[in-house]
């Protein structure tokens, strides 16, 4: 029922089990039994029909015996509900594209905060002769535990995501990373939200978690942005917009390495250049073949919903903006060849006045504050009175 008007569906469905499962769908979305429909009507066959060959596969070679056959009575619900409800998907929609936005925050959060114990995963290596001599004594029982296994991380990370569900953020992955170098009693974790550009209540809500749980960063952290290019990526008259957004951040990254942290601005990770081949540059422009969009990989990592706001509505200003025909060095040229509202360029200053200058490598975002003095001092070429900015000659 819609609008208290019936709607009549015209289609022959080939067993009872199609139609009810139809009939389930409908009843708690009207959206999923539609998409369940294109489903048997070809649209998504194919894709259907592979994920379930490969999840039967994976279940065979891992336990030798096909869990499917003792599948749950609802098991056909569950698979279809999560394969079409978007809440749930991971990735972006086909719809609004060019206006997506993904935001990868690297962290490290204690064990205690999810409920989970950290526990040595280090096997023994030693060897033994027949007689049960030690021929070979590993490094383990020689030199005890580096510290360095996998202590419960994979427990913490599914707790993690558990916790992030029940709390109704959408739209999140939860992955460890390598990279990073966290505290004793802590679990490093890659945490990707998705999320578009006029609604970013997901990131503000992963934000508000991670503050509870007692997240910290630190200077092997990073915050990455991805920016949908899907608008233009496919359509070769649109070519020169994508062409345009590159170049505008390419020329724009000495001004964006003044406002983070001397930790960012010489690391292996994001090195100060916009290139196609090395994934590790500032302007990750790999990211358009793997996901279709321009990665910004230069920020420290924080998980402070204000500062990540503000640096993505400088990235967009800057990707959104008429053709740069010169490098933007500074404050004032950012101001000089963008429209910047008043409260960016407040930002961009105390973070430019706060990073200016520091060689200590212990400065990261843990130590970085938001406008701790109402007052800023504002380059000499800059004046703002209550209604306008005013950029002198």
């Amino acid at each position: 029922m819609k609008n208290n008007k019936e709607i009549v569906i015209k289609h022959k469905f080939r067993t009872y089990r199609q139609k009810k499962l139809f009939l389930d769908l409908c009843k708690e979305d009207q959206t999923l039994g539609m998409n369940y429909l294109d489903t048997l009507k070809g649209q998504y066959r194919i894709k259907v029909k592979n994920q379930i060959a490969q999840a039967r596969r994976l279940d065979q070679f891992s336990q030798n015996e096909d869990k499917l056959s003792k599948r749950t009575p609802n098991f056909w619900f569950d698979q279809v509900k999560k394969l079409y409800n978007p809440l749930d998907n991971h990735k972006p929609l086909d719809l609004q594209l060019g206006q997506w936005i993904g935001v990868e925050i690297e962290c490290f959060i204690p064990y205690d905060s999810v409920n989970v114990e950290y526990e040595c995963n280090c096997e023994c290596a030693c060897e033994h002769d027949e007689a049960g001599n030690t021929e070979y004594e590993c490094s383990l029982c020689s030199n005890g535990c580096d510290g360095e296994c996998n202590g419960g991380e994979d427990r913490a990370h599914t707790a993690l995501a558990k916790l992030i569900t029940h709390k109704k953020i959408k739209r999140v992955s939860v992955k460890g990373d390598g990279s990073i170098r966290q505290d004793d009693g802590c679990f490093a974790v890659e945490l990707t939200c998705l999320f578009t550009r006029q609604d970013r209540s997901n990131l503000k809500k992963l934000c508000e978690l991670l503050d509870d749980l007692g997240a910290q960063v630190n200077k092997s952290c990073g915050m990455h942005v991805h920016f949908d290019q899907r608008d233009v990526l496919n359509d070769l008259e649109k070519r020169k917009i994508l062409n345009r957004r590159k170049n505008n951040l390419n020329k724009s990254i000495p001004f964006l390495a003044s406002m983070v942290p001397i930790s960012r601005r010489q690391n292996s990770y994001c090195r100060l250049v916009s290139s196609s081949r090395d994934r590790y540059s500032a302007i990750n422009l790999c990211a358009l073949k793997r996901y279709k969009s321009i990665e910004v990989r230069l920020h420290s990592s924080t998980t402070n919903f204000d500062k990540i706001n503000n640096w993505i509505n400088i990235l967009a200003l800057i990707i959104d903006s008429d053709r740069l025909k010169k490098q933007v060095m500074s404050l004032d040229d950012f101001c000089t060849y963008l429209n910047v509202p008043e409260h960016l360029i407040l930002y961009a200053q105390s973070r430019i006045e706060k990073f200016k200058g520091v060689e200590n490598e212990d400065n990261t975002e843990t130590l970085d504050s938001d406008m701790t003095s109402n007052v800023i001092q504002l380059p000499s070429s800059i004046t703002i009175d209550s209604n306008n900015i005013v950029i002198g000659a």
